[in-house]
């Protein structure tokens, strides 16, 4: 009984290898999906002065605040919601909203007419960021960073 497992075994893994192979490979997602399949917090805003360090806007937050949803939907338009808490009650649910779209084969993360370079994109994080030289001899060197 052994013997003729054995000489089943080879013929086994072969069957178990081929059905394996067959799986189809999901497609990636493409850079629309990631950014509207779920909504996302902002986790960091940082601000940088000409050659000063990077100061996060966001540390010291109070929870109330550091909850908000950002949600981009696939009509590229967004909305930025309360969360789950409000610092005041009677505050409206959605604070703000406005349009997102990509530019420069999606390498740019257009919010509210912004140019942003997008640093990161992947099912967890996306990480942009934005030079203004608009007021030389400054320049503000902006990034942003959201999770799920």
């Amino acid at each position: 009984m052994l013997r003729s497992t054995l000489k089943l075994l080879p013929f086994l893994f072969l069957v178990l290898f081929a059905a394996n192979s067959c799986k189809k490979k999901s497609d990636p997602k493409s850079k629309t999906q990631l950014v509207t399949e779920r909504d996302w917090k902002m986790t960091k805003f940082e601000v940088k002065e000409n050659n000063n360090a990077w100061d996060d806007l966001l540390a010291g937050q109070p929870a109330c605040d550091a909850d908000d949803r950002h949600v981009f939907r696939t009509n590229n338009t967004y909305e930025i919601n309360e969360g789950p808490s409000k610092c005041v009650p009677t505050d409206p649910q959605i604070v703000d909203n406005g349009t997102w779209s990509f530019g420069d084969n999606e390498t740019k993360f257009i919010y509210d007419g912004i140019p942003f370079t997008i640093d990161q994109l992947d099912g967890n994080t996306l990480v942009i960021s934005y030079t203004d030289n608009t007021s030389p001899p400054d320049v503000y060197y902006f990034k942003i960073t959201f999770t799920h």
